[in-house]
């Protein structure tokens, strides 16, 4: 039924966009708007519309400015087609590769499976178990890909409780397959707030903050990101098991034997997982030590995408120990690299930067009253954030805002950073709907959870992300930057 409602947003979408379009296009032009401006306006309402609606595959209606401002004058397609290829499109390329290295040689599958190990067999203590596995690997791993990989070993757990204790009353058993199901999907989500290739917005505002001069690097995120995350994960599992949906029963040794037996087929740790884990964990140190190296001369110009490219090429130079095949080849890059979320990126930038250039920003932050308090201000932008992504893709969401916020930072004299971060980790904070994340959208696909119960716990965990967001980056952000 969801699914069916999501179609008609989508044909009503495709035609409202065009409308609007056409409206603004046409309409006189607004004071103190230049005509680059009105028009640069009516391709921002035309792909926010598309991509609040996915009127058009997100990637698609990303290719917009390509063609529409170069039709209309407002900037040649050599300086659009440019912010297709920005350095944190590689910081993310570079991420992506190792990641898919990782699951091709199984061991994003030997670290859930040996965090699991040792979560014991209170139903509390399991459900923390997979919370943490998801939380951690989506740190570094696609949470899509994360989910995906959890999903059925957290499904033959479920199995076990429910063949094996009879004691439990089926509403024990019932909170226990939810809790474990969206606390996988809501970690998932939490965990890629902790680093800048975690979750996409990440990224896009790292990029974007980047070409006003303001370098965020790999460790200044985690500063900020990674308490996030340290918080906000505990908060969901607490609220999940001890109120939402209640949960207290001591598993059966079965619940075990099966992460044993699962740990135990995929065998000792071969040569390549070793060659993949330490080309990761380099990659790790890199990062978090990139502006300390970046002191001596020699590495001046390092940069984390130069350190992601690297990990990346080295995997595709290293070979197996068995055979003379690489590590990682094209044909793994071909099958399971996003490239979809390349141009939705570069599509992002390209609009943000026209916004900009051609004074759109400016204009709408002048809209905007600026008589209530900072703190009041990053409340509204955390709470519409939040609840506007249950039906949006947060990448989209937040390059549509964060032009328009960053300007209103400058506007009230604010360091811009103080609104447009705490817009940005909001944006993986929704928690309520199957469509908001694809976390959610995989677990409610297993047809374990019911509708009902997804939009409770996640209309309560959503209002407390606004407080914890609001607080953490409030206090933050001003300590890093």
């Amino acid at each position: 039924m969801i699914f069916q409602v999501k179609y008609k947003i989508q044909k009503y979408g495709f035609f409202t966009g065009l409308i609007i379009f056409c409206l603004v296009y046409f309409l006189p032009n607004p004071e103190g708007l230049s005509v680059n401006g009105q028009i640069t306006l009516a391709v921002f309402l035309l792909m926010g519309i598309w991509w609040a609606t996915e009127a058009l595959p997100l990637p698609i209606t990303s290719l917009l400015p390509l063609i529409l401002f170069p039709i209309f004058a407002v900037e040649q397609i050599g300086v659009v087609s440019k912010e297709f290829m920005n350095k944190v499109q590689f910081l993310f390329a570079g991420g992506f590769m190792i990641a898919i290295a990782m699951q091709k040689w199984n061991l994003h599958k030997r670290i859930a499976l040996t965090i699991l190990q040792f979560t014991g067999v209170n139903s509390k203590n399991i459900i923390a178990g997979f919370m943490l596995t998801s939380a951690l690997l989506s740190m570094w791993v696609m949470n899509t890909s994360t989910t995906i990989m959890l999903l059925p070993i957290g499904v033959s757990i479920i199995n076990a409780v429910s063949d094996t204790l009879k004691d439990v009353s089926p509403e024990e058993k019932s909170n226990f397959q939810i809790c474990l199901l969206l606390g996988v999907a809501y970690a998932s989500s939490a965990g890629g707030i902790a680093t800048p290739i975690g979750t996409s917005p990440n990224g896009y505002l790292i990029q974007f903050m980047g070409e006003k001069g303001f370098d965020i690097g790999f460790f200044d995120w985690l500063m900020i990101g990674l308490p996030v995350t340290l918080v906000l994960v505990p908060i969901i599992w607490f609220f999940l098991t001890f109120f939402l949906f209640p949960v207290s029963f001591t598993a059966p040794a079965k619940t075990k034997q099966i992460i044993k037996t699962m740990l135990r087929d995929l065998g000792p740790m071969s040569y390549e997982e070793k060659l993949v884990g330490a080309v990761f964990l380099i990659t790790a140190f890199l990062w978090m030590t990139r502006k300390l190296l970046a002191e001596i001369p020699m590495f001046v110009m390092l940069e984390d995408a130069v350190i992601a490219m690297m990990g990346g090429m080295i995997l595709c130079l290293l070979s197996s120990k068995f055979n003379e095949s690489k590590l990682l080849t094209w044909k793994d890059l071909e099958a399971k690299f996003p490239w979809g979320l390349i141009f939705l990126f570069g599509g992002g930038m390209a609009l943000a930067y026209v916004v900009n250039t051609s004074g759109l920003a400016v204009w709408l932050a002048g809209l905007i009253p600026t008589q209530m308090s900072v703190f009041f201000v990053i409340v509204i932008l955390v709470g519409m954030i939040i609840f506007l992504t249950e039906l949006t893709s947060n990448l989209a969401t937040t390059m549509t805002f964060i032009p328009i916020v960053y300007a209103i930072g400058l506007k009230v004299g604010v360091n811009p950073l103080i609104l447009v971060v705490p817009l940005t980790i909001s944006a993986s904070c929704a928690f309520m709907l199957p469509v908001a994340t694809p976390p959610n959208s995989i677990v409610y696909a297993s047809n374990l959870i019911p509708i009902e119960a997804m939009v409770r716990a996640g209309l309560i965990l959503n209002i407390i992300a606004v407080g914890l967001v609001v607080l953490l980056t409030y206090f933050l952000v001003p300590l890093r930057f």
